[in-house]
């Protein structure tokens, strides 16, 4: 085992207790990974980590445990919602989540050429639903828009749909943004086939976003920017935790770019941890995450361990850290191509010379 993994329950954050169980969890109960509390279902990608040199020693999501809709949920058409805190627009193809303390449960999205969910309310709850960006969302930027306070997306399907619009999702710029105030969370979701981003946060406050499988961005038009998680404002973020999400890019996109985002497009600045990531880049590397941002972007402090990357074609596993080793800390990330330890310094990166 080649994760520094002595107590990883004292360095992981608490997983979510509202799944509904996934059944078995092949790599035991070491770690707080989220298969205990997985939706049930079969695992979308069980295959994804053979051949490897090693492997998370973890339940991996996607891989080890299935992640979005429970088996055997029954959708609701979004057009039939009667809910107090809710109002449906059927001209606009918009649901409106205004009401606090209200949960969506198991809602097709996906029907009548789509719908995007709009959040303004506080702790709001969207579980157990499908959603697919169709031909009736094409001047929407998201699929949903968490502009209230404390918003929970879980065990969902989000899906961009890429590869069947293609150019014609040049406005898509993320499947979940907004501008959340407090924590946003986000949880053993599949989100799939995305234009550009997969999450953006451009409000403040928090951000847990675990257990997720993030695939195949950069599906569809072309001059877009692969981001799993971007973040902007003039705010920041003091407490962000992207943990034991599986990224997975299987092909070269219409589009490139980077993977986690750990700094502000804006000026605010971004505390957290990036740990327990299993990532399989693009074939020509794209989905490298990157820490710190640029000069007048805000300030960096990240915790960065414990994530196995295959780098694929790109140069590096990360984008060069000037300030590793100060207000950024890489441990035991791991190779999953050879099983060796990543070595990031300010002055470059390389492998262990042994195992």
């Amino acid at each position: 085992m080649n994760a520094s993994a002595a107590s990883p329950a004292a360095t992981a954050t608490t997983q979510a207790s509202g799944g509904v169980g996934g059944g078995t969890c092949p790599k035991g109960a070491s770690f707080l990974d989220g298969c205990a509390g997985a939706p049930s279902g079969t695992a979308q990608h069980p295959a994804l980590l053979d051949g490897y040199a090693t492997r998370p020693p973890w339940n991996v999501a996607g891989v080890d445990y299935a992640v979005g809709i429970p088996t055997g949920t029954v959708l609701k058409d979004w057009q039939t919602i009667s809910q107090m805190g809710v109002s449906v627009d059927t001209t606009n193809n918009t649901v409106y989540l205004s009401g606090n303390n209200v949960t969506l449960n198991a809602i097709d999205f996906s029907l009548h050429g789509g719908a995007q969910l709009v959040i303004t309310g506080s702790n709001d709850t969207i579980s157990n639903s499908n959603f697919v960006y169709g031909p009736s969302m094409l001047p929407d930027s998201a699929v949903v828009a968490a502009n209230g306070s404390n918003a929970t997306v879980e065990n969902c399907v989000i899906d961009g749909n890429g590869p069947t619009l293609g150019a014609a999702i040049a406005n898509q710029t993320s499947l979940i943004n907004g501008s959340n105030k407090g924590v946003m969370t986000i949880l053993y979701n599949v989100l799939k086939n995305f234009n550009q981003h997969a999450v953006e946060a451009n409000g403040s406050g928090g951000l847990n976003y675990q257990y997720n499988l993030i695939e195949n961005g950069g599906s569809g038009a072309a001059g877009a920017h692969v981001n799993f998680l971007q973040f902007g404002g003039a705010t920041g973020y003091d407490s962000v935790t992207v943990q034991f999400n599986t990224t997975y890019l299987p092909s070269i996109g219409a589009s490139g770019g980077e993977g986690f985002q750990m700094y502000n497009n804006g000026t605010g600045n971004i505390n957290g941890t990036l740990a327990y990531n299993t990532m399989l880049n693009a074939p020509d590397g794209s989905g490298r995450p990157h820490i710190p941002g640029a000069s007048g972007k805000g300030v960096t402090t990240a915790n960065v361990h414990d994530n196995y990357i295959d780098k694929k074609g790109s140069q590096a596993w990360f984008y060069h850290d000037a300030n590793a080793g100060t207000l950024d800390i890489y441990t035991s990330n791991i190779d999953l191509r050879t099983g060796k330890t990543i070595i990031i310094t300010r002055s470059g990166q390389s492998l262990s010379t042994g195992l």
